[in-house]
């Protein structure tokens, strides 16, 4: 797919557009999730540091974005300390979910140094989502970082989440987390998102530190999707990015209660 024909409908090649048009330093990803017999490809996240722009040149570009005032309200209220805004798209049967994200990677990293932060959850992210067309009803969630785990704490946390019997934990994360030789000693930054108002409970891993290819971790994505009904489907999908570099990996239980996985690839600066 071709980043021409990447959306279908116009509200998210406005979004797209708009977003990529700010020059910054920060990586595209493109990203593909996963469900029993289900895979969406519609998918992008673009960061753009806070400092590109001044307090009113962000609330006319929110604005611009068509965001809702509520997540507008919310952002400015937590925007000080973040040093990236993030914005997202997923569109699935010609219906955009839009989403932007505040980070504060430098205050979390400033703390550690300091002495001031350890291992306890530190907030690291917030996310804000709606649909086009329904914008009065958008949702907040709160990604919460875990600092400094070791791999077995990490493996403890993830079967927790995904289920000890989980396909998830089974075919890509255990292999994956406690056998993979890519990431033995390495920091990988770990977080987990749990929602007030949804069944959503999840977790995300950020890959970047371990230097996986997509290629490195196709053999136990693979697995995974031929126990879902999808392997031929992904095998097609990935084999463009086979030498790109793994962002993020992501999954538990989504809203609608069923489980996903969802693989983040580094694509190229915007």
């Amino acid at each position: 797919m071709t980043e021409e024909d990447l959306f279908q409908t116009p509200e998210a090649r406005t979004f797209y557009q708009q977003c990529k048009s700010v020059q910054s330093t920060f990586q595209q990803e493109r990203s593909i999730k996963l469900k029993p017999g289900q895979i969406t490809d519609r998918r992008v996240l673009m960061g753009i540091e806070k400092n590109q722009k001044t307090p009113q040149e962000w609330h006319s570009f929110l604005t611009a974005l068509k965001t809702p005032s509520g997540i507008i309200r919310q952002v400015f209220k937590n925007i000080d300390n973040a040093n990236t805004l993030l914005f997202g798209i997923e569109e699935l049967d010609h219906r955009p979910t839009l989403k932007i994200y505040l980070e504060y990677w430098d205050m979390l990293a400033s703390l550690i140094q300091q002495g001031k932060h350890d291992r306890q959850p530190f907030a690291l992210n917030r996310g804000y989502k709606w649909q086009v067309g329904s914008t009065d009803d958008w949702q907040e969630d709160i990604y919460w970082c875990y600092p400094l785990l070791t791999l077995p704490e990490m493996h403890k946390r993830l079967a927790n989440i995904a289920g000890f019997n989980s396909p998830i934990l089974k075919y890509l994360l255990e292999p994956l987390v406690s056998h993979s030789r890519y990431i033995q000693g390495k920091p990988l930054i770990y977080l987990e998102i749990a929602s007030e108002h949804n069944p959503r409970r999840s977790f995300d891993i950020n890959c970047y530190s371990g230097e996986f290819t997509v290629s490195d971790v196709l053999p136990y994505l693979l697995e995974l999707a031929k126990h879902w009904n999808v392997q031929q489907d992904l095998h097609q999908r990935l084999s463009v990015f086979s030498q790109h570099c793994l962002g993020h990996i992501s999954g538990g239980i989504g809203r609608d209660e069923q489980p996903f996985l969802t693989i983040y690839i580094e694509e190229r600066p915007l």
